[in-house]
């Protein structure tokens, strides 16, 4: 008799295991869209006009917004491309507004493997980085001869200071700024695959600090435009 209630009983134990891990990975899946949801809550008053750009998951919501009278544009992306590496989200903050470069100037802290948010590795000259840029960074370009002169570049130096700051861009039509901001919880991403990165939010003084310091290089750029 119980050798016969023996499978069923096996049956059972896997179905209430089963249902353990499906409410388990329910709330997981909730908390992650609550935390993409905090991400941007602390600064989206430090911009003028602040304007959320819902996103389908597991992407994060995009922020628009203004700073000192300048278009801002604030996105999350998660990077599972690096082999051997736990999952990363990456803080991508753009200024899209003409710079009058010639060229494209992209300084990539630590480049190892192609990335979800940047085309770094298609640029085809590696070149010199300004003098007293963190050396285990390389500056790539796709011309290399009307690149702006060193001090007005000046103010992104202290953004690379930041141990995870990952990539300074400059190109015709703007400048981003790229920093990491977690890694994948590597429990969560062990077991369900799922990249999970806790209640991380962008703090408001360190936003500050970012946006002042990418104005300063338009400004910079704009007044050796006019100067030439």
């Amino acid at each position: 008799m119980l050798e016969g209630l023996q499978p069923l009983l096996g049956l059972v134990l896997a179905g209430a295991l089963g249902l353990v891990l499906l409410r388990q990975f329910q709330r997981n899946r909730a908390a992650a869209a609550a935390s993409r949801g905090r991400l941007f809550g602390e600064v989206a008053n430090l911009l003028a006009e602040p304007n959320f750009q819902a996103m389908p998951e597991p992407d994060h919501p995009i922020l628009h917004g203004r700073f000192r009278g300048l278009p801002v544009q604030l996105r999350a992306v998660v990077d599972t491309l690096a082999t051997r590496k736990l999952p990363s989200l990456w803080l991508m903050v753009t200024v899209p507004v003409p710079t009058g470069v010639g060229a494209v100037f992209d300084f990539m802290m630590r480049p190892a493997s192609a990335s979800t948010f940047s085309n770094y590795d298609q640029l085809p000259h590696i070149i010199s980085a300004p003098a007293g840029w963190p050396p285990d960074g390389i500056a790539r370009s796709d011309n290399p001869l009307p690149l702006p002169a060193a001090e007005r570049l000046e103010p992104a130096l202290k953004l690379l200071g930041n141990a995870r700051a990952k990539e300074f861009l400059v190109t015709p039509q703007g400048v981003r700024f790229v920093v990491q901001l977690a890694e994948a919880d590597r429990a969560r991403y062990g077991v369900f695959r799922q990249a999970e990165f806790g209640d991380v939010v962008v703090s408001k003084p360190f936003l500050a600090e970012v946006l002042t310091g990418m104005a300063e290089v338009i400004d910079n750029l704009r007044a050796e435009r006019k100067a030439a």
